[in-house]
């Protein structure tokens, strides 16, 4: 489980490689502009919508099956390779 309680002014994070199965918290940071959370246990994509700087979003080798949850978000690169 991802559980993220960021620096005030933290712009990217890499939780890479890490064994994560679940996004939680990450909304919790209005200046996250890059998220990397690839190479984890990821199955569905959630918790990120209050996140309005959000603009890079790396998920790939995951196992995310349904790409879903993004609405509204302004992602200018979405990366969701071998899931």
């Amino acid at each position: 489980m991802l559980d993220f309680e960021p620096p005030a002014c933290l712009d990217w994070v890499d939780y890479s490689h890490n064994k994560i199965c679940k996004i939680e918290n990450v909304n919790l940071n209005p200046f996250l502009k890059e998220l990397y959370l690839d190479d984890n246990e990821i199955s569905v994509i959630e918790g990120l919508k209050a996140n309005p700087n959000l603009r890079v979003l790396s998920m790939n080798q995951n196992n995310i099956k349904v790409i879903e949850n993004l609405e509204g978000m302004y992602l200018s690169k979405l990366y969701l390779k071998e899931n």
